[in-house]
């Protein structure tokens, strides 16, 4: 994952809503979208439940911990 990527996803396993993670990140909400997305498809995650438990995944496993704190 990119590192805007990689700073979205994080927000989202917080369970941050999209219109805040794009008023954080001062971008439309379109391009949290975006980024999603192109998440999902990098790892071939269908739908925002296996993203949510693939993200989760990672961070019981540790990886990269310091991008889920």
């Amino acid at each position: 994952m990119t590192r805007k990527e990689t700073m979205i996803m994080s927000k989202m396993l917080q369970g941050i809503s999209v219109m805040q993670i794009a008023k954080d990140l001062n971008l439309d909400c379109k391009t949290i979208y975006v980024h999603k997305h192109s998440v999902m498809k990098k790892f071939n995650l269908i739908n925002d439940c296996e993203l949510i438990a693939f993200l989760n995944s990672l961070k019981n496993k540790n990886v990269k911990p310091n991008l889920f704190r």
